[in-house]
Parts: C-alpha cells; structure tokens; sequence
C-alpha cells in the first residue's frame, strides 16, 4: 500500500533528521516520494527541513513542486502542519515575545511562500494560509487583502470572516462591555475543531494522515463551513 509505505518512510527521515543525520534523511525522503509522489507527509518534511535550516530557495522549489503533487484536497496540510511542527503563530496573533531572528525568518516566508501561491491560482485555503504569513511578515493590509479574497471565493468560509472580525475589533472603536463579549465569542471560536473525517465523520482540532478512529488513509478535509 504506497500510501502507508511513504508515510512509514517520511517518520524515517523525521527521526534521521532530528539526530541529526540529514544524508540518511534525505535518502529516506527520496525513497517515500518514489514509491508514492503525492505523499503529503513527504513534501512536508521536505519543507519543515528546508525552513528549520533557512533553505528558502529550496523551500519555493519543493513548495511549488508539492502543490503540482499533492492533491487539491489535501494541500492546506502542508501548511497548517508546518505551522504545527514549527510552531508558527495563527493569524492576528500578538508575536511581541519573537526575537529579531524570528521576524527575519516570518519574512524570508513571507518571500519563499507568497510567489509560490499567486503564480498557482490559489484556492480558498491557500489564500487563508497566505494571509497566515503575510500577517506574521507584518503586512496586514495586504493579508485582509487575502482574507477577502477567500471569502469571495466562498462566502461560508467561516475562518475567513472570524480572523476579519478579530481584526476589524483591533480596529474599531466599540464600547468596552461590547468588545469584551466579542472576544469572549472570537476566543471560543478559534478552538473549533477545524478538521474531519470525510470516513467516518471524527471532528479533530490537529492535522492527521490516518483517522484515528476508522484508520483511513489521508481522509482529512477542512471545515470549510461550520454545517461540515
């Protein structure tokens, strides 16, 4: 079963990399993508390497050539699990404790992800995760650009219309009992479990490859709607 043998094959390389024995990860991660070269788990430890090690060239190359692979569906996994491995803050966040090296690398992502989408035609979800970097790269306007986008794209696109709530709230001017109710509402909205099953129907808040409860392979979707 490709699927499962490339998935076997990336947590390999992932334990290669973290001792530190980049060749054998590399050898690992060529086999995975040979034997099944859709394999979401694959590109992603590609990227996670290329990003941990400030390889921003390589990062656009094997983004670019990820998002040709990966199918449509799957894609948002490459950046909602680089932003789980690597701890990037989600959209809006306050980052006042990030050293000058960690804004440096926002921005070089900024630089490495952003071309990559707009030459690909992004799709709502891509779009949502653009703004994630361009929001960290400290470009706002141009990440509510993209929030807005997605939200033409599909008006049911309820991440969109919160991360444009929260910011419009930074923004405005409203009455102190208003806002603390509206962030009480927005906070509680960000811990929806925003992914799930399309097998069995298991709503999870992290990014998974095989559901843990019916044990399916790549069966993760987005709640691109609150009614998923």
């Amino acid at each position: 079963f490709k699927v499962a043998q490339a998935h076997h094959l990336v947590l390999l390389a992932t334990e290669a990399r973290k001792q530190g024995n980049d060749a054998q990860a590399k050898k690992w991660l060529g086999k995975a993508l040979k034997v099944y070269p859709a394999s979401t788990e694959a590109w992603l430890e590609k990227l996670v390497t290329n990003f941990l090690n400030s390889q921003w060239e390589h990062f656009s190359k094997n983004l670019e050539d990820a998002i040709r692979e990966v199918p449509v569906r799957m894609r948002f996994t490459l950046f909602e699990g680089l932003a789980e491995t690597v701890g990037l803050p989600g959209p809006w966040k306050d980052d006042s404790d990030a050293t000058e090296e960690d804004r440096s690398r926002f921005f070089e992502l900024r630089q490495a992800i952003i071309p990559v989408l707009e030459k690909n035609n992004p799709d709502v979800l891509m779009r949502y995760y653009g703004s994630w970097v361009l929001c960290l790269s400290k470009d706002p306007s141009l990440a509510t650009s993209w929030l807005e986008k997605s939200l033409l794209m599909d008006p049911d696109f309820w991440p969109a219309r919160l991360d444009l709530l929260a910011k419009s709230l930074d923004e405005a001017e409203v009455p102190a009992v208003v806002r603390v109710q509206l962030e009480f509402f927005i906070d509680r909205a960000r811990r929806v479990k925003r992914f799930y099953c399309r097998h069995c129907g298991i709503k999870l808040s992290g990014v998974f490859f095989v559901c843990p409860k019916c044990q399916s392979w790549h069966s993760i979707s987005f709640r691109l709607a609150l009614t998923d």
